[in-house]
């Protein structure tokens, strides 16, 4: 999942919009006092779209999916090990997980190293 949002950085995004507002506008307002009248109120409806594009000058959308091939290799690659049964749920969840949860593990770990066997 990561790495699909990671690779969909490298395209296009699109957004559109449409707002409805009631009332008067500061034109109308203008208009009817210079003629000495009111301005009544309306409806106005405004569409909106935009298309927003990313160029990667420095690379970081480029490093963003490559880390996320990289975090996608390494948590497959602690699932074979896992599965296989040659590494303990430690290693493998220190190695599927990324380096700040790594880091969390390790410290509880340490905390409760009298207690794991």
């Amino acid at each position: 999942a990561l790495l699909g949002q990671a690779q969909a950085q490298r395209w296009p995004t699109t957004t559109a919009s449409w707002q409805s507002v009631y009332g008067r506008s500061s034109d109308d307002q203008t208009e009817a006092k210079a003629r000495g009248s009111r301005a009544g109120s309306q409806w106005n409806q405004i569409p909106g779209f935009a298309l927003d594009y990313q160029i990667d000058l420095w690379g970081r959308v480029r490093q963003s999916i490559l880390a996320a091939q990289a975090n996608a290799e390494a948590a497959q690659a602690a699932d074979e090990e896992a599965a296989k049964g040659k590494r303990g749920w430690k290693t493998a969840a220190a190695a599927g997980l990324g380096i700040g949860s790594a880091a969390v593990i390790a410290a509880l770990l340490y905390a409760n190293r009298g207690k794991i066997k």
